[in-house]
């Protein structure tokens, strides 16, 4: 219900103005403690509250991304009727239909017109061709050559095709490519073509290529789409990329996003890669957003990757499913609300994201995160790697991971934020954050946190999360002192074999606390952490070892633990950063145990980002 949004709201308010009260508080008390107790590996910061630090420090680096692991198998795409999260649709597949080819030369200036079936093709003065097909008979439009103005087209009674054969648009008060029906749009790009489609600063439109309906990207071909205006690519509907080698760029000046989907966006298969360059003042420019919108029928607001390869390069955040329900939601019913989830079936993902993060209000804000949620993000499988200036994984319900190769890094947050639940039970992470009070996990209490499997490290300045809830079967080895950037850290056996080995990267240095998990840890076996040597292997992925004939010599010997509990802690206390007693915050300096361990939330605030009922 609409009323119980606001109620939801006012609350949250009344929460904020108290953790304020009482962050004062704090400060006043942790002003007066030794340096001493300040968290291990961090500099002597006489007379400053733990809160006030990340802004005394400078940002981090951005990460190098170093790997040598085979990537082709991510790409293949896994869309397909047996997985549900795949969001397979037959009706998207072009080979499903029967097209009537008509060939269309931008240059000239009569085209053929069947008032039989309904067709007409017009160029007018100002070289805008408009193509309109009354009928319900199905047309793949052609289009080859160059023009400086606007096609657009209308097929309001079947979906239709328009195949770029080496064409090449410039749009000037319109976009490039215009496409007014909501029917399906296939534009495939013909083979061993390469097509480019681009607006100007005067585009009275929100995109360069812009489409009132679904909009399904097919063909081996090459399309490069530049959006000076606002977005590159705009759909009312969905976006869907099953082929082709597609190239995304918004200019500075551009107050809009590579791709802006009202529905959804799925990528099944192909190459894409996104540069969101905008950079103005509070339109700064992100790789792919779904907005979401409340439908009767069957409402969306989902971002799926089945396979191919995304890369993105952006200003603000690289992906985002945005619908929340605070601020979207339009109805009184929850009914009609979409599904602002974010999933990784497969697919190879490399993001960079540029923007220095700000907040002034709710509606001047900048956070520049790589893959966002705002209700689930799943990761069932997929190469993965994200260096972020905010949380390079954020979600406002649940975090799921089950499978992949996943590098989180934030020059200046957290490396993994969910803001409800965080589940692991397969897969590989690597969650390098921030100073503290940043993490490599973060998902506010312990007992929201579940692990069952898979290999973790997870590094920051701040204690991470680690797991509480009582569905976890996994063990995780925590480390409260600092490792120093370069240095090697090894979980061995009692045979000496490496059961997790990690090189931290010469240009990152806060690794003041530490989690290392992996299925290979067995209950009741002791394993002893070792640290300061030589790890060497023939498969790495970002400093993690993978290889069969992985070694670790030399260093010294930290301590040894045997895995009688879900959590075994070795060097320092690690001192939770933030506020004692306040819900999401840990103890500041001197306070909290070793995994830092978060205080229960209050009642009725489940941290999923549903409304209360």
């Amino acid at each position: 219900m609409k009323h119980l949004h606001l109620k939801r709201t006012t609350i949250i308010a009344c929460v904020a103005s108290i953790i304020i009260l009482m962050a004062g508080c704090t400060s006043a008390v942790t002003e007066q403690q030794s340096a001493t107790e300040m968290s291990p590996g961090f500099p002597d910061r006489e007379g400053m509250p733990p809160m006030a630090w990340g802004t005394q420090w400078g940002a981090g680096k951005p990460a190098q991304f170093e790997s040598n692991i085979e990537s082709e198998r991510y790409t293949v795409s896994v869309s397909g009727t047996d997985n549900p999260l795949t969001y397979y649709d037959a009706t998207d597949i072009a080979g499903n239909y029967t097209f009537h080819s008509v060939a269309i030369d931008l240059e000239d200036s009569v085209f053929h017109t069947d008032e039989l079936t309904g067709l007409s093709i017009v160029k007018d003065e100002g070289g805008t061709i408009t193509i309109k097909n009354r009928s319900d008979v199905l047309y793949e439009y052609v289009l080859m050559g160059t023009l400086t103005s606007s096609v657009v087209i209308t097929s309001d009674g079947a979906p239709s095709m328009i195949t770029l054969s080496d064409a090449h648009i410039t749009g000037t008060t319109l976009p490039a490519l215009q496409l007014k029906s909501t029917t399906k749009a296939f534009i495939n790009l013909a083979a061993g073509s390469t097509n480019s489609l681009s607006d100007s600063p005067i585009n009275s439109k929100k995109g360069a290529l812009t489409s009132s309906g679904d909009v399904i990207f097919t063909g081996s071909g090459t399309l490069t789409v530049t959006g000076t205006k606002k977005h590159s690519i705009k759909t009312d509907g969905t976006v869907r990329i099953s082929d082709g080698d597609i190239h995304i760029i918004t200019t500075e000046e551009a107050e809009g996003n590579g791709i802006h989907s009202d529905d959804a966006f799925i990528m099944d298969d192909g190459k894409l890669t996104i540069e969101a360059n905008g950079s103005v003042y509070g339109e700064e420019g992100k790789g792919i957003k779904v907005n979401g919108r409340e439908a009767d029928l069957e409402a969306k607001g989902y971002l799926v990757i089945n396979g191919g390869a995304v890369t993105i390069t952006s200003v603000g955040k690289a992906m985002t499913a945005g619908w929340k329900v605070a601020e979207d939601a339009e109805t009184e019913t929850t009914d009609d609300d979409p599904t602002p989830d974010l999933i990784v079936n497969n697919g190879v993902i490399t993001i960079r994201t540029t923007g220095k993060p700000y907040e002034v209000s709710d509606d001047e804000s900048l956070s520049p995160e790589g893959l966002e949620a705002k209700r689930d993000l799943i990761i069932n499988s997929g190469l993965i790697q994200i260096t972020a200036t905010d949380d390079a994984l954020n979600t406002g319900s649940n975090l799921v991971i089950n499978g992949g190769m996943i590098f989180a890094h934030s020059s200046e947050a957290d490396a993994v934020d969910s803001n409800g639940t965080l589940q692991i039970t397969g897969g590989t992470l690597i969650a390098l954050g921030w100073q503290a009070p940043e993490m490599g996990l973060d998902c506010d209490y312990n007992s929201a946190f579940t692990y069952t499997g898979g290999t973790v490290v997870a590094m920051g300045g701040g204690g991470n999360n680690t797991p509480g809830n009582a569905a976890t079967t996994g063990h995780v080895v925590t480390y409260g002192d600092m490792l120093q950037a370069g240095e090697s850290v090894a979980l061995t056996g009692a045979d000496g074999s490496v059961i997790v080995g990690f090189t931290v990267s010469s240009s990152y240095t806060f690794a003041s606390a530490s989690l290392i998990a992996s299925s290979r840890l067995i209950s009741g076996q002791a394993y002893t952490l070792r640290a300061g040597g030589t790890l060497s292997s023939s498969t790495v992925f970002n400093g993690l070892a993978l290889g069969d004939d992985q070694t670790y010599t030399g260093g010294s010997q930290v301590g040894t633990v045997v895995m009688d509990s879900t959590v075994s802690h070795l060097g320092s206390a690690i001192r939770v950063m933030g506020m004692d007693g306040v819900p999401g915050f840990g103890g500041g300096p001197g306070f909290g145990t070793p995994g830092g361990q978060f205080p229960e939330p209050p009642q009725g605030f489940p941290g999923d980002g549903r409304p209360l009922m």
